[in-house]
């Protein structure tokens, strides 16, 4: 997965096994303080490259709004 470090979020994967036993990826997302922001949950359909550049942009809007980054100016 790419390297979070630079937006100052931290996320952790985690498999769960949901009741009719279907497997999927759930993300965790701290700060680097340990602030937790909460949990996402995607379907373990194999579609790693998607989960993967959906969790970068969502880590760059996370980022610009808790101050980690600054967005970029607009021409």
């Amino acid at each position: 997965m790419a390297n979070m470090e630079k937006y100052g979020i931290v996320v952790v994967q985690n498999l769960y096994q949901d009741r009719s036993g279907e497997i999927h990826n759930e993300y965790h997302i701290y700060t680097e303080s340990g602030f937790y922001l909460g949990v996402l949950r995607l379907p373990s359909d194999g579609q790693y490259v998607f989960d993967s550049n959906f969790l970068i942009a969502l880590m760059k809007g996370l980022a610009i709004r808790y101050g980690f980054i600054k967005p970029k100016k607009r021409s």
